[in-house]
């Protein structure tokens, strides 16, 4: 039987969420209540509140949404933003932090994980690690491995020029088609797959992350949701997945759970956390909401 759900927030699981308000760790507190924080090479933030000497300890210590204001100069360290946690970094503060006029060097990898990260006036030395374009620079593009759309790229400068008039067609990882690869890397966009883009493309997705050879295959539901196009018919392999599913853009998808290793026969089904939707439609085969 077919379910679909629309706008929607289908789970079986009713979560409580409980305000707790701390008192007596004023930096902290003071944090919370800006929603800004301070980093200085010598951890010298001129009065600021909360301080801190490294980039890192400073991002570990963020809450979600908190800009980050870094005095310029070199700072090196290697650096980890953590998944959901949608900071901004504003390099090349001055002393007074209110201006920003300079640029900070970091001296080491970035590495940004999914989710949401705004960078400003930061000059990365060493190799930038992403998973989006929006973890690069400015004029930059998170370049992966062709038919890697959903896994981790190097931030990579995008070509300026021109390309080749020459028709050998590619589907672009944002689900358009390019007349070739030189147009879509203009874009700043990866390769999926050869060939123009699939009105209606299948996906498949197995927990093991072996399809028995079909492509485009993924091991996470969420990851093959969030590189479907309105239209694709995702396919997933028969068992538990530990994760909550969220489609937040407007597409049209079908999920199919239930099916054996070899995609031949759907004949039990597939269990997850939850599934949200907040924007877009869901064709529902086959699943168990946990």
């Amino acid at each position: 039987m077919k379910t679909r759900i629309k706008g929607s927030i289908l789970t079986t699981i009713l979560s409580f969420v409980l305000f707790i308000s701390f008192s007596g760790v004023s930096g902290f507190a003071a944090m919370r209540n800006a929603g800004m924080v301070y980093v200085e090479p010598q951890g010298n933030c001129g009065g600021k509140s909360p301080c801190f000497s490294s980039i890192q300890e400073d991002i570990d210590a963020a809450e979600s949404g908190h800009e980050i204001r870094i005095a310029q100069g070199t700072y090196r360290e290697n650096i980890t933003l953590k998944q959901g946690k949608g900071l901004k970094l504003l390099g090349g503060r001055d002393a007074t932090f209110e201006h920003q006029n300079g640029v900070t060097t970091v001296d080491g990898k970035l590495n940004a994980q999914p989710g949401p990260v705004t960078l400003q006036e930061l000059k990365l030395a060493g190799v930038l690690t992403c998973n989006l374009n929006n973890h690069c620079g400015s004029g930059q593009f998170c370049e992966k491995a062709d038919g890697d759309c959903s896994g981790t790229g190097e931030c990579t400068e995008i070509p300026q020029g021109f390309c080749i008039t020459v028709w050998d067609p590619v589907c672009g990882c944002d689900g358009s088609t390019y007349s070739n690869s030189c147009f879509a890397i203009l874009a700043g966009v990866n390769v999926d797959y050869p060939g123009e883009c699939s009105a209606s493309p299948t996906i498949y997705i197995s927990i093991s992350g072996d399809c028995g050879g079909k492509s485009p295959c993924y091991d996470s539901i969420q990851k093959a949701i969030d590189e479907a196009v309105t239209g694709s018919v995702i396919l997933i392999v028969q068992g538990t997945y530990d994760e909550s599913i969220v489609l937040d853009k407007s597409k049209a998808l079908t999920l199919q759970g239930g099916w054996d290793s070899t995609f031949t026969t759907q004949s039990s089904y597939t269990a997850v956390n939850s599934i949200t939707i907040s924007n877009g439609t869901i064709a529902v085969d086959k699943f168990v909401i946990q």
